[in-house]
């Protein structure tokens, strides 16, 4: 099942895409992490429903010095090849998908 998150609040300059990404690979997660110019990062996550629920935990808590205000999720069926592990993208303007 893929997954795409938007999490707002102050996510950068903080560790959050470190953050995710080692939360991902410790719960076997494919997919990637970025920042937005909007001050927002932007997550694809492929797994199961129980793990997209660990990870929307894991989203809304952060590391220490976030301070998350919310995490925005859809369910994407789109014709994405999963990845073989979890990546760190370069900054992107706008986001991905529409929520």
């Amino acid at each position: 099942m893929e997954k795409y998150y938007l999490v707002k609040g102050l996510v950068q300059g903080v560790g959050y895409r470190q953050f995710v990404k080692q939360t991902a690979n410790q719960l076997s997660i494919t997919g990637w992490v970025r920042n937005l110019k909007t001050q927002d990062v932007e997550v694809l996550a492929f797994t199961d429903e129980t793990t997209h629920n660990k990870l929307f935990k894991a989203l809304l808590s952060g590391p220490n010095r976030a301070q998350v205000k919310e995490v925005l999720q859809k369910q994407i069926s789109s014709k994405n090849t999963q990845p073989d592990g979890f990546e760190v993208l370069e900054t992107r303007e706008k986001p991905c998908y529409e929520l």
